[in-house]
């Protein structure tokens, strides 16, 4: 159900402005890691003081930062 609910919320056209999809990953979650991969995201991070690998999907800037 996750895979549709974001694909669904990606390929919505009311969202087509968004372009960089972002996902924070705490470690051990494996399902959700697995999910954005499925998907074609991919890390642009290691983990973290707090333990979370960002994701991101498409072509976003290196080096890469949270979004503010």
């Amino acid at each position: 159900m996750g895979r549709r609910v974001l694909e669904a919320a990606i390929d919505d056209p009311r969202l087509a402005e968004v372009v960089e999809w972002f996902a924070g990953i705490e470690r051990g979650n494996e399902a959700s890691r697995r999910l954005v991969e499925s998907i074609g995201f991919r890390p642009v991070t290691g983990e973290d003081a707090d333990g979370f690998t960002y994701y991101a999907l498409g072509d976003v800037g290196v080096p890469w930062s949270l979004p503010e």
